[in-house]
């Protein structure tokens, strides 16, 4: 049971790169702890996720692939970014976890049925969402401004399109630190060297039409 338990957490976190090996998911789940807050926040929200599937009677193999855990995993992840670490936001991050897992099963089921596709990371999309919008007038719930950490200012002088994809990369993951996005793009690489080169050009698209839009650089770094 316990071996069953890491499987699932691990699924959770590759299945974020689209990948089902369990080093994957082990490098991931290392590297979202350069914040120690989103690290802890990412692996409660998966570890209930996957127990809350559990007790609702999903499909076990569901549940060890990741395929739950991997929306909690984003959510967890983004109340660690938006949120201070107290017991409000506790108590916020438990609710919207629950509620992410009903979500996951009804839209898993309505895309299944009328698309024969899966939900991916709409549940995510939408809780949180919902999420941020319940609280928001709340002081409790309130935003919080992301900080820069400490160990940033040792990372090397690189060209600032090179560190723009890093942290765009790291963003994912709601990571702001350049050696969060140089981990993912590692993890990513030796996950998927097809991978790797479609995140280098879709960053390169998105990049192309900021500049072409005449958008701030400001709002990338």
């Amino acid at each position: 049971e316990g071996v069953s338990v890491i499987h699932s957490l691990l699924g959770s976190y590759s299945s974020i790169l689209f990948s089902d090996r369990r080093l994957i998911g082990t490098l991931t789940l290392v590297s979202t702890f350069f914040n120690i807050k989103a690290g802890i926040f990412g692996i409660l929200a998966v570890l209930l996720a996957n127990l809350t599937a559990s007790l609702l009677g999903v499909h076990r193999d569901k549940v060890r692939k990741g395929l739950i855990g991997f929306n909690a995993l984003l959510l967890g992840l983004s109340f660690s970014y938006y949120y201070a670490f107290n017991p409000a936001t506790l108590l916020i991050l438990f609710i919207a976890v629950v509620l992410l897992v009903f979500m996951n099963i009804a839209l898993d089921h309505i895309f299944g049925y009328f698309f024969n596709l899966p939900a991916l990371s709409i549940p995510f999309v939408v809780v949180s969402t919902i999420s941020f919008l319940a609280f928001y007038n709340y002081d409790s719930g309130a935003l919080q401004k992301p900080e820069a950490l400490a160990i940033d200012r040792f990372f090397p002088d690189v060209h600032r399109y090179v560190l723009y994809y890093l942290k765009s990369l790291g963003a994912i993951f709601f990571q702001s630190s350049p050696w969060a996005g140089l981990c993912f793009a590692l993890i990513l690489f030796a996950s998927s060297r097809i991978a790797f080169l479609l995140s280098i050009i879709g960053f390169i698209a998105g990049i192309t039409f900021h500049v072409l839009l005449q958008g701030k650089m400001g709002n990338i770094s």
